[in-house]
């Protein structure tokens, strides 16, 4: 994640938008989206200097169209809005969810007082299955001699 996204992720993680669950680094289709709420369809982009390029604003365009065209909307902010006044992106932010909500009638019975479980933790890595114990019942034996 660039700075600015670790940045805006303090914010969406501590659930300061209508207590709203937000999963980073997300794919949906053939994309990584920086930011996605499921409940909402609602994702949030990090542009850096690169956006300002024709040919890099080209894709994003395309982009949007291709996630809009599952019913997702995307909200864009540059990295000097996040730098520059972190409170107002995050009141664009929770201004965006409430328009969702009312778009979507999907709105929260939590209210904003009680916090939210965090999210799941990842799983450590695999490790390999300990041993069976012992069993109480005693092995067949086999039969000596050949089994004539």
């Amino acid at each position: 994640m660039t700075y600015c996204e670790k940045v805006l992720w303090q914010v969406l993680r501590k659930n300061q938008t209508d207590n709203l669950y937000f999963r980073r680094q997300h794919p949906i289709s053939r994309f990584i989206v920086d930011f996605y709420c499921h409940e909402l369809r609602l994702v949030i982009e990090v542009d850096g200097s690169i956006h300002d390029l024709e040919v890099q604003q080209e894709r994003d365009s395309n982009r949007t169209a291709a996630l809009e065209n599952f019913g997702i909307k995307v909200v864009r902010f540059k990295n000097n809005e996040i730098i520059r006044n972190i409170k107002k992106v995050t009141k664009q932010i929770v201004d965006e969810v409430k328009n969702r909500q009312k778009q979507t009638g999907k709105h929260r019975t939590v209210p904003p007082s009680v916090t939210m479980p965090p999210p799941p933790q990842p799983s450590p890595k695999c490790s390999p299955l300990p041993s069976p114990p012992p069993s109480a019942a005693p092995s067949p034996t086999l039969p000596q001699g050949g089994g004539k």
